[in-house]
C-alpha cells in the first residue's frame, strides 16, 4: 500500500514537474537559451500572485489575471532587452548564460528588497483529503492533475495544430529558412519566452500551496525542469514531459529508502545515467549520419 501511494504521489507530481519542463523546454529549444532567468521569473510569479491574493485581498480569478499580464510584460520584456540584443552581436552560449543568470539575481534581489527573505504562505483553505482504497489524494493533488493536465494538454495542442505553433517549430528547426518563408523570428523567440512566462504562473502557485515561497524558490524547481528537458531529450516536448513524470517517480519512491533532503541527488543521479546511456535524452535523435 505505501509503494502504491508512493508511485501516486509521484504520478501527481510527475504533472507539475511536466508543466516546468516544458516551460523551460520551449525556450531553449525556440531560442537556443538555456534560459535561468526561468527561476527569477518563477519567483516573481509567485510572489506576485502573494501580493495581489494574500496582502491586497483581491479575489484569486483577479489575482491570477493581473499577475499573467504582468509575466506577459516580464517575459517580453526580458527578450526585448535581455536576449534580442546579443542575438544581434551573435553572442555565444557563455554570453547568454550570464545575462540569464544576472536577471535571476536581479529578481530574487527586487523580491528580497520588497517583500524580505522568509518563507511566505497562500492563506487558503486547509486541505481535504479522499480516501481511495489503496491510495490517498488530496484537494492539493487533484488541483495538480486537472490544472497541470488541462495547460500540458493545451501546450502540445498549440505546438501541433496551430499557427503560433508551427511558426515555433519552424523557428526551433531552422530560423533562416523560417525567415525566408514570412515568419517574424524576432516575435516567435519573444512568444517563447512569454509562453514559459505564462506557464510559469499556475506552475509557481501549485509549488507554493505545498512549500510556501521564498525569493530563491525558483533556482530548485529550475534545476529539475532542466534535468527533465535534457532526460527526455532536447526539442523533444513530449519527452520532457515523460521524463518529468519518470523523474517525480523515482523522487518519491527513493525517498522511501532515504532521507528527502538528498532529493536532488536523484534527479542529478537519473542526469548523470542519461548522460552516460542515452546521452540524446529519451526521446532524442540522431543530429548526424
Amino acid at each position: 500500500m505505501l509503494f502504491l501511494q508512493l508511485i501516486t504521489n509521484g504520478i501527481v507530481t510527475g504533472f507539475l514537474y511536466g508543466l516546468l519542463a516544458l516551460s523551460f523546454a520551449v525556450v531553449l529549444s525556440v531560442c537556443k537559451v538555456w534560459h535561468f532567468a526561468h527561476a527569477g521569473v518563477m519567483s516573481v510569479s509567485a510572489y506576485m500572485i502573494y501580493l495581489f491574493y494574500n496582502m491586497l485581498q483581491l479575489p484569486l480569478w483577479l489575482s491570477f489575471s493581473l499577475t499573467l499580464m504582468i509575466m506577459i510584460a516580464v517575459g517580453f520584456m526580458i527578450d526585448r532587452f535581455g536576449y534580442q540584443p546579443l542575438r544581434k552581436r551573435k553572442s555565444g552560449v557563455l554570453i547568454f548564460f550570464i545575462v540569464s543568470l544576472m536577471l535571476t539575481t536581479l529578481f530574487e534581489n527586487l523580491i528580497s528588497i520588497f517583500f524580505g527573505n522568509q518563507t511566505q504562505t497562500f492563506s487558503l483553505e486547509d486541505e481535504e483529503r479522499y480516501d481511495l482504497g489503496f491510495v490517498n489524494l488530496t484537494s492539493w493533488d487533484l488541483r495538480v492533475i486537472i490544472v497541470c493536465g488541462i495547460l500540458i494538454a493545451a501546450f502540445l495542442a498549440m505546438i501541433r495544430w496551430t499557427k503560433i505553433g508551427h511558426a515555433l517549430n519552424a523557428v526551433a528547426t531552422n530560423p533562416e529558412m523560417a525567415e525566408t518563408v514570412g515568419i517574424n523570428t524576432k516575435s516567435i523567440y519573444a512568444t517563447a519566452v512569454i509562453i514559459a512566462s505564462v506557464m510559469a504562473v499556475p506552475a509557481t502557485f501549485l509549488v507554493g500551496q505545498k512549500s510556501g515561497i521564498e525569493p530563491t524558490m525558483g533556482f530548485g524547481v529550475l534545476l529539475t525542469s532542466i534535468v527533465a528537458t535534457v532526460v527526455g531529450g532536447v526539442g523533444n516536448y513530449t519527452g520532457a514531459m515523460i521524463a518529468g513524470f519518470l523523474i517525480a517517480i523515482v523522487e518519491n519512491i527513493g525517498i522511501w529508502q532515504i532521507s528527502s533532503q538528498w532529493q536532488h541527488s536523484i534527479v542529478f543521479g537519473i542526469l548523470f545515467l542519461c548522460i552516460i546511456f542515452r546521452p540524446r535524452g529519451l526521446m532524442g535523435q540522431r543530429t548526424g549520419g
